[in-house]
């Protein structure tokens, strides 16, 4: 099941806003009738079925048990007492007052007892309150353990979607390059022979068009490697009855500032570095709380028998109620509470340590991760600009190569600039979105509302 503390329907509106929000697009081909499912569908799967994230939920959870007033020593305890001891020996008594003595072989003897015993801690030093206290920490700890566990998997199983969206682009410019290839192809066959062009001319169209064939190829192979590789990472069985979206949106609106703010106030890691400096702190003052008295109350109310063979006393039996408290103060144990509370010291500075370097790490990575975003932004740019200028190239080489005016080598030279021009829009695109749910991981709006 899905932690209460990330659940469905908030996993579903962040990546509902992660795919849709935006002003970059790339367009997507027609995919036929198999079914398509969407970035925030795989990653959804992924987050219901990945077996880390099921590992850190049930922890979660155990701490979420453990989280109880009882557990820290806060409730009292009541307990049923039930007993009954039986004995035979032979029994030798001497009594003073010139009573006579008594020897009995076999003499028995039988007790009974039975009844209910509460037993309550009045005071400790607050000790009791602090664990309970570093209970509730652990508790929002085991929460960000979880939530870092899930934003990894919404990063990998993103990585996995977009690199096969990328793959099937390759597949789709890919046959279009081939079909370029065949048009020569066919042309060179054609004017071989009419004898317009010699037997290497068409060997060389050949050449490209196998080569490209290859290309083609590989990128199926590759599409279908990728979609195996994603649907393990949701859980599914391997069957490849699936299609991938390649129209992504990406927004453009992230400033600086508000993303490190973000990231300040709610990126897990930092989050849970707070509650383990708030968890030493506490752990001093529990062991500073050892230097204080103890104060137990006790009651009981019970019945109790006794019958002996032999003695003064043969028969006694009790009823009723009793009570008490007992005061325990320890004013020496070997310096062990000093060395508690210094050791509980140790761990405060270096939980700060801690702290100090993951906030350092995460404001280097938000700005780095800014830089690329802007960075890829600009590129995907040029490269559209680029992808343009390929086509334009490409149209006009193929109608002087029809004429005659250009060589077949910078007919398929301009061929392959815009194949790979096309391929880097993509590509750039796709490292844009990764660059984006990288951004929003930093300043944690994977799995908050209204990210």
């Amino acid at each position: 099941m899905i932690n209460p503390r990330i659940p469905k329907h908030l996993v579903a509106l962040a990546l509902a806003v992660m795919c849709n929000a935006g002003l970059v697009r790339a367009q997507a081909p027609a995919t036929g009738t198999v079914e398509t499912i969407t970035l925030s569908q795989a990653i959804a799967q992924a987050l219901e079925k990945n077996y880390d994230l099921l590992l850190a939920e049930n922890q979660a959870e155990i701490e979420r048990i453990n989280n109880h007033p009882g557990n820290a020593g806060l409730l009292p305890s009541l307990a049923v007492n039930s007993s009954y001891n039986y004995a035979r020996n032979n029994t030798e008594l001497e009594f003073a007052n010139d009573i006579p003595p008594n020897n009995t072989d076999g003499a028995q003897s039988r007790s009974l007892q039975y009844g209910l015993q509460f037993n309550y801690r009045l005071f400790d030093g607050l000790g009791s309150i602090y664990s309970y206290r570093q209970l509730g920490n652990s508790e929002k700890i085991s929460d960000l353990e979880a939530r870092i566990v899930a934003e990894s998997i919404i990063l990998q199983t993103a990585e996995l979607y977009l690199n096969a969206a990328l793959a099937k682009e390759q597949i789709n410019i890919a046959h279009g390059n081939l079909e370029v290839s065949g048009d020569r192809l066919k042309r060179a066959q054609i004017a071989q022979e009419v004898g317009a062009v010699n037997q290497l001319e068409l060997l060389g169209a050949e050449v490209n068009y196998n080569r490209d064939s290859i290309t083609w190829r590989n990128a199926l192979i590759l599409y279908d490697e990728l979609r195996r590789g994603l649907q393990l990472m949701m859980g599914h069985e391997i069957q490849l009855n699936f299609d991938v979206e390649t129209d992504m949106k990406v927004a453009d609106n992230w400033n600086v500032s508000e993303v490190q703010s973000d990231a300040l106030t709610n990126n897990a890691s930092l989050l849970s570095a707070a509650y383990t400096i708030h968890n030493a702190e506490l752990r001093i003052k529990r062991a500073q709380s050892a230097r204080l008295p103890v104060l137990d109350a006790t009651a009981g109310y019970g019945f109790t028998q006794n019958n002996n063979d032999v003695g003064i006393l043969l028969r006694q039996q009790n009823i009723g109620l009793n009570a008490g408290v007992t005061l325990r103060w320890n004013l020496f144990n070997g310096g062990q509470v000093n060395r508690s509370i210094k050791i509980a010291k140790t761990a405060l500075e270096s939980s700060e340590l801690i702290r100090d370097k993951a906030q350092a790490t995460i404001d280097r990575d938000v700005q780095n991760a800014l830089a690329r975003f802007n960075h890829l932004r600009e590129t995907w740019v040029l490269e559209e600009r680029n992808s343009r200028v390929a086509q334009l190239n490409l149209d006009r080489s193929k109608e002087q190569f029809n004429l005659g005016v250009l060589s077949a080598t910078a007919y398929r030279e301009a061929q392959v600039n815009l194949f790979q021009s096309k391929l880097a829009v993509q590509s750039a695109m796709f490292d844009l979105k990764m660059a984006e749910l990288e951004l929003m991981r930093l300043s944690g709006r994977l799995l908050t509302e209204g990210s």
